[in-house]
């Protein structure tokens, strides 16, 4: 049951900030404005909080209210790309290694902390924020360099379209899945064509079959 818990204070893209915020909890699945946009929380400090909007938030203003349901967001979908987690105080030249070692290019940064968000360092952060801009992969942090606050979705029963909006949305090609708070694997645009194409195949490509899990 929802009922409502805050105030939208600023609207950034897919990332809506509320406060004077009561009751709520990381990663519970919120409705947000008139239109009960869904999103998630993903950052919790007093009484303030950020939420990770999966629809367009396009008219959404300050002053809209906040509904938490008490529950987490959920998605439906297979492992994908199981990656490494990597602490944010290591190096690029050790992450760059490991993903050479596991074939993976996506890794998991933790948390500092409860009211942190997670973050993720890809291939294409080492390519952009460092070797582009002549940084030493050897001194340089995966703090400096990661992506962050990375887009979550927790348990797995959601439809694969919510996937796909929320990576269209965010403008992410990676989402961490989490399930029961353990970290649970990476889904990424791939794994979403991959899903789409096998539906097709399953349905023979039958009206009124786009979307199935990956």
């Amino acid at each position: 049951m929802f009922e409502v818990i805050g105030q939208v204070s600023r609207v950034l893209g897919p990332v809506v900030h509320a406060r004077g915020v009561k009751r709520a909890q990381m990663l519970e699945l919120v409705e947000v404005g008139d239109e009960r946009l869904i999103g998630e929380i993903v950052r919790l400090q007093g009484d303030q909080i950020s939420i990770q909007v999966y629809e367009d938030t396009t008219g959404l203003a300050p002053g809209s209210a906040v509904y938490g349901s008490g529950m987490p967001l959920s998605v439906e979908l297979g492992p994908g790309l199981i990656g490494s987690i990597f602490d944010g105080v290591q190096r690029p030249l050790e992450a760059i290694k490991a993903m050479l070692d596991s074939n993976c290019y996506t890794l998991l940064v933790p948390r500092k902390g409860k009211s942190d968000a997670y973050g993720v360092l890809t291939k294409r952060d080492v390519i952009a924020k460092v070797i582009a801009e002549g940084k030493d992969p050897a001194k340089t942090k995966v703090r400096q360099c990661m992506s962050k606050p990375l887009v979550l979705l927790t348990n797995l029963s959601l439809d694969l379209r919510w996937v796909a909006s929320a990576m269209a949305n965010s403008r992410v090609a990676t989402i961490a899945v989490f399930e029961k708070g353990d970290f649970y694997g990476y889904v990424t645009e791939s794994c979403v064509m991959d899903g789409l194409y096998h539906a097709m195949r399953r349905a023979k490509l039958e009206e009124g079959v786009e979307f199935v899990s990956c």
